[in-house]
Parts: structure tokens; sequence; C-alpha cells
């Protein structure tokens, strides 16, 4: 994995979005193309499902394994280092949940201490809740993002909101399968349920902190503990120059871990 790093930074398509080699340059947000709406994502399917069909193979790129098929867990090694990375950051910000009995978790089970508190007193009277996304990296993200911008996997995902702008990159959102069974007890403990049309959705607005930008900082900093010659900005924006990074990056994980 080590030798392809720097080859993939500078692929044509990195280039055009702003690859600069040498030395670091300011990214900058940008605004995403077509209709999406501000920090929402409409799922039809929970996205972290293996795909059955999926032409997905070791060593791919992240712009390669998002068009393999229609499932985030494709990205899950570099998934994995960026949650690392963001507890190295902000050590103890996030909470398993998988520690709140009545959790049913098959993604990354993690929420900030706020929201995890808030998910526990749900539960307080009992029941068992499966939960299909919490916390979901800034790469997950940029997958479902491609995908709705390139009208990808529409089975899927009808609107996804730009990398850095999704509350579950701050571990502050839940998706609930059983949805409402669960509503009125969420609610009850600050969990803000999104509505019809994208009625799995529940944001937690009892406290917690915005993290967006650090999710993408995650990336930044990992990027460029592994690209000492290609360095990209570190301003928790997801620019253009981000957005090159991460496309190129190798889906299965850097060769080298959390960057303190």
């Amino acid at each position: 994995m080590g030798g392809s790093k720097l080859a993939l930074v500078c692929l044509g398509i990195a280039l055009s979005w702003g690859c600069h080699v040498g030395g670091a340059t300011g990214d900058g947000d940008i605004d995403g193309d077509g209709p999406h709406v501000g920090d929402r994502n409409v799922l039809l399917a929970d996205p972290s499902q293996p795909d059955p069909d999926s032409g997905y193979e070791y060593g791919m790129t992240v712009d390669e394994a998002a068009v393999s098929g229609c499932s985030t867990s494709v990205v899950s090694g570099l998934a994995q280092q960026l949650i690392e990375q963001i507890e190295c950051m902000r050590p103890g910000s996030m909470v398993d949940i998988r520690d709140i009995a009545g959790v049913n978790i098959s993604t990354f089970p993690y929420l900030q201490r706020a929201a995890s508190e808030g998910l526990q007193d749900a539960l307080a009277d009992g029941g068992s809740i499966t939960i299909n996304s919490a916390l979901r990296s800034t790469v997950q993200q940029y997958v479902l993002y491609k995908w709705y911008i390139d009208g990808l996997c529409t089975n899927v995902v009808a609107l996804a909101a730009k990398p850095g702008h999704s509350n579950h990159e701050s571990g502050l959102a839940l998706d609930v399968g059983d949805y409402s069974s669960w509503r009125s007890r969420l609610e009850a403990v600050s969990f803000d349920w999104f509505g019809s049309n994208d009625p799995v959705h529940f944001d937690y607005v009892g406290g917690g902190t915005d993290m967006r930008n650090i999710s993408v900082e995650a990336f930044q900093r990992l990027w460029n503990h592994n690209n000492p010659d290609t360095q990209i900005s570190v301003d928790g924006l997801y620019g253009p120059q981000t957005a090159g990074a991460i496309g190129a990056a190798p889906a299965d994980g850097f060769e080298f871990g959390p960057d303190c």
C-alpha cells in the first residue's frame, strides 16, 4: 500500500481538483452540486450493509471503491482510522454505545457522550433498539455524497449532505430502523425527529459539540502523515483539495494510522 500512496494523489482527477505537490495551500469550503439541502441525508436503505454484487477489490482508492457497489463497507478500513484519529485529537469525546443495554448496532457504535447519555435515558424503561447509523466518518459521507451527485445507488440514497456537513460526522445523529416505535421516547430525551422525508433520522439537540470540522480535519491530518511530499491544508474545511485527496486515498486505510 505504501508504494502507491504518492502516485494516487496526482491522478488526473485529483490534479483537476487542485492537487498541490510540495506544500499545503488553502482549501476552503465549497458548495456542493445538485439540489441537496444543508446537512441532511435521506437514506432509503442501510448503506453500511455489504453489497453482494460489489466489484470491490483490495487496493482500490476511495473513488474506485465508491463505484464498485452500493455499500459504504468498502471504505471501513479508512473509516476506522479516521475514527481513531478523532479520538486521538479529542480523547474521550466519543463513547461506545454497545455498553448501553438494549442497543443493537452493526456499524461504528459511537456517539458523543451527551447523545449517548440521552440514548441511555431513552432505553431506561427497557426494550431493544436497532441503530443503522450513528457516528459516520467523513470518508463514508464522501461515498454517500458521490452516489447522490453522480446518480448512483438510488435505491440507497435519495439525498446526501456534502462531507463536513452531516450531524452523523459529529456523532450527534442516529438512524433507527423501527423509528415509529422509538420516536416518542427519543424525542422525550432531546432527539429531534427529522420527519417523513427521512423518518429513520434523529438529531441529538440536548448538548454536545459540533465536530463536523474535526471529522474533516482528521482526514487531513492522516493524509499529511502518510503523504509528506503532497501536503494538504489542515483547516477542517471540505474543499476541492480535500475532496481530491479523499477520492485518491486507499479505501482499506493508510499505511500509517493516527497522528497525535
